[in-house]
């Protein structure tokens, strides 16, 4: 693993060349079959992550032209599609008074399932809990049995990553909305939870809308590569970033300079370190409990 660090140096080298070029399929080729994919193990997981923790910049597709003045030109064609989650109401004295949303999202290979269960576990009593399923679905080994595969979810798609972005940050708007419609929502109470994949999208998401989102409990993720650029606003939020000490996608050299750099923009940041790998750690969830249920009171 201590290869590791010039790997995602070399994948930088990798995709930067390949973005001066405007080649970006070329450079998801290259990161693949080097020996840089061997040493970062998950390659598919790695690229993901990779993805969202660089700057993201478009890239103009030129026709392809043969002669004759034939060419190939890409097109594009806008179609909906329907994003699941799981709402949870608890059960409350007063179904008038307004309660906080805790939306929870999970990471790659993940579902609204898992996730909904970290969040009740975290807490049930005190919110009302969304936790959303990732647009991206494929099939993954099961933890308990390798010949059986399960449906798992993701939220980055590698190509035209943008637009992943955009479709999280509608999502989220649409579920708050439809939260509110459906319940009563208290609207200066609104949380993001993410873990691995989601985290640096969730940042995105609430430092491009200030003051809309409360807190970010941001877990086992990273920060936006674009993140020094002016289209991220100071926020009127509290982050609560959790960390694992051999976390082989997040480690904790680079891990130490995220509470600084995501201060520049959020009101407070607190950052806990577990002694676990890249999982949501069991030992985190009553302090992530106490740190959320502390920016409820005075309510």
């Amino acid at each position: 693993m201590s290869d590791f660090p010039a790997a995602l140096a070399s994948a930088s080298v990798f995709w930067n060349a390949a973005l001066e070029a405007g080649d970006v399929i070329n450079a998801i080729g290259m990161i693949a079959s080097s020996k840089t994919a061997t040493i970062l193990g998950n390659t598919d997981f790695f690229l993901l992550i990779f993805f969202d923790t660089i700057t993201i910049r478009l890239i103009p597709i030129k026709p392809t032209l043969f002669a004759g003045g034939a060419m190939i030109v890409e097109k594009s064609t806008e179609k909906s599609i329907k994003l699941y989650y799981d709402l949870y109401v608890p059960e409350r004295e007063d179904a008038s008074r307004p309660m906080p949303l805790l939306i929870a999202l999970h990471g790659y290979e993940g579902s609204k399932e898992t996730m909904m269960i970290m969040a009740q576990r975290i807490n049930s009593n005190d919110f009302i809990i969304a936790s959303l399923q990732g647009p991206n679905a494929f099939f993954s080994p099961s933890i308990d049995d390798s010949q059986h595969r399960c449906v798992v979810f993701g939220w980055m798609l590698q190509y035209k990553p943008e637009e992943s972005l955009r479709l999280h940050h509608e999502t989220i708007l649409s579920t708050i909305a439809e939260t509110s419609a459906d319940f009563p929502i208290d609207r200066s109470a609104i949380f993001l939870m993410g873990f691995s994949q989601s985290v640096a999208m969730n940042y995105r998401f609430a430092f491009s809308n200030p003051d809309l989102i409360k807190g970010i409990v941001a877990v086992c993720g990273g920060i936006p590569g674009d993140w020094d650029q002016d289209k991220y606003q100071n926020s009127n939020t509290d982050v609560l970033i959790i960390a694992g000490e051999t976390d082989q996608f997040y480690p904790k050299e680079r891990t130490a300079a995220f509470p600084d750099a995501i201060a520049r923009r959020a009101r407070s940041v607190d950052f806990r370190l577990y002694p676990t790998g890249h999982v949501f750690p069991r030992e985190s969830v009553e302090p992530i409990n106490e740190w959320l249920t502390s920016r409820l009171r005075g309510r």
